[in-house]
């Protein structure tokens, strides 16, 4: 069959699967001759589109490259390995990987020793040695201060700026008034936090107990912010979500509901192509 003949054809999946394996490291006019019928202008054009690169200056691991490799690995470090063979150390190690090579046990200690005796004389040169006296010896004392240092130190009993007293109420990260209860260290972090309480919460329990498990406080008129006891409501968790669905008929008219549920259906169809189309691609 002619390159004439096959201009435009679609790639298959097994084309696509030989030009992933070969690009990177052939030319592509040697590309091209191992897929027949595509040209090295066809073959460039679907390399870009798939987003993949060819490795500059590549070179194929021989036969006797492979051999040296495995006589020479175990007992030497990789970057004089990479200097005998002429390679870069992410290419030894790479290849090492693929035989299933691992470094010798007389080499591994011998690595060990090396970093053992590393750590010992690190820093010698800058250690106190015995018998130096160290300059600032009996000058720190309570209250010791040089600069403006007395100005921007924290007094007895000084808050941070961000602190709030007990009684404080703001809203939360998502959008529910909470109110401070205690100024406990170290009381947890977000809805976790036992310094403040949710406001709405507060106001049903102090009226109806706690809230059973498997219900939520919902707002009568939608504003979290008012958490008076006549707008709040309990639902069950089912409740709650027949509410907040798209299928509740007071809760959009049915053009805007059908035009929601269009779109979710768009965005399935596209993902679902889309994981297709890349699963067929990397096969």
């Amino acid at each position: 069959m002619s390159r004439t003949a096959t201009r435009g054809k679609p790639w298959t999946v097994s084309e696509l699967r030989r030009l992933r394996a070969l690009y990177p490291t052939h030319s592509q006019a040697e590309t091209a001759k191992l897929l027949p019928g595509r040209t090295p202008k066809a073959v460039a054009s679907r390399a870009k589109v798939l987003g993949i690169k060819r490795i500059r200056n590549y070179r194929p691991w021989l036969p006797h490259d492979k051999a040296r490799l495995r006589k020479i690995f175990a007992d030497l470090a990789n970057a004089d390995v990479a200097r005998i063979l002429g390679r870069s150390i992410s290419s030894v190690i790479g290849e090492a990987g693929k035989q299933g090579l691992h470094k010798s046990k007389k080499h591994m200690r011998r690595l060990l020793e090396l970093e053992a005796h590393r750590l010992r004389i690190a820093g010698v040169a800058h250690r106190f040695q015995k018998g130096i006296v160290p300059a600032n010896k009996g000058l720190r004392r309570p209250g010791w201060h040089a600069g403006r240092m007395r100005e921007t130190q924290f007094k007895k009993g000084q808050k941070p700026h961000t602190w709030l007293p007990v009684g404080t109420v703001k809203f939360n990260a998502d959008g529910y008034p909470v109110r401070k209860i205690s100024d406990l260290p170290n009381a947890g972090h977000g809805a976790l936090n036992r310094n403040w309480e949710f406001v709405h919460k507060r106001a049903w329990e102090d009226a109806h107990g706690p809230i059973p498990k498997g219900h939520r406080i919902w707002w009568k008129d939608g504003n979290h912010a008012n958490c008076a006891l006549e707008n709040l409501e309990l639902l069950s968790d089912k409740a709650h979500m027949a509410r907040t669905t798209i299928h509740n008929p007071d809760r959009y008219p049915p053009d805007l509901k059908r035009a929601i549920m269009m779109a979710g259906a768009l965005k399935r169809k596209i993902r679902e192509k889309t994981e297709q189309a890349i699963e067929e691609a990397i096969a």
